[in-house]
């Protein structure tokens, strides 16, 4: 099987577009990667807009809220938890920028074992952490556990785990169209 090179995109619902680009572009100093004319998936006008850090790979795909479902979790995606992390190389000079922007930080700076960071809103109301990982630490989340583990628990996860889900759901993933009159979607790893 081949293995998967990166997460492309994670979706953020939003309320206004421009204003969200200002925001991450302005205040955070991502890029702004695509602003395309789509459709949705009833033939309405909407617009396929990306962002990123200029170092990352993952972006952010901002999508305007659309009814009252979507409207219901805007600002509170995670359930009041933090759901986006923003690694920055350093904390002090980052933190005190966006400040100075206008960057609404709910917590004060502290540091953890992996890392100083701090809590911030975007401008929907999502919850990120700013964060700077310790010099020299692993941050993969896999390894902190690991070591937090004695070695019989490490015997434990080398074990196989057989699957308790009866069959694998599609996963169904929406491309951006390739022309403003046409759409894609592709379908991937369907078993029954």
């Amino acid at each position: 099987m081949a293995s998967m090179a990166f997460l492309q995109l994670t979706t953020i619902m939003i309320r206004d577009y421009d204003a969200t680009i200002r925001f991450f572009t302005g205040l955070l100093g991502f890029e702004l990667i695509e602003d395309s004319a789509a459709f949705t998936n009833d033939g309405r006008t909407k617009r396929w807009v990306v962002v990123r850090p200029a170092s990352a790979q993952t972006g952010l795909l901002l999508a305007q809220v659309d009814g009252g479902r979507q409207l219901s979790v805007l600002g509170d995606q995670h359930a009041g938890r933090v759901g986006f992390s923003l690694e920055v190389d350093d904390f002090d000079a980052h933190y005190e920028r966006m400040r100075s922007l206008g960057v609404e930080f709910v917590t004060e700076p502290r540091a953890e074992p992996y890392g100083r960071f701090a809590v911030f809103l975007d401008i929907s109301g999502n919850r990120w952490d700013l964060i700077e990982p310790r010099p020299n630490a692993d941050t993969s989340v896999n390894e902190r556990r690991l070591t937090q583990l004695g070695e019989p628990q490490r015997d434990l996860l080398d074990q196989e785990v057989p699957s308790t889900r009866p069959h694998q759901v599609p996963f169904v993933s929406a491309s951006p169209p390739p022309s403003a009159g046409s759409s894609s979607l592709t379908t991937v790893g369907q078993s029954a």
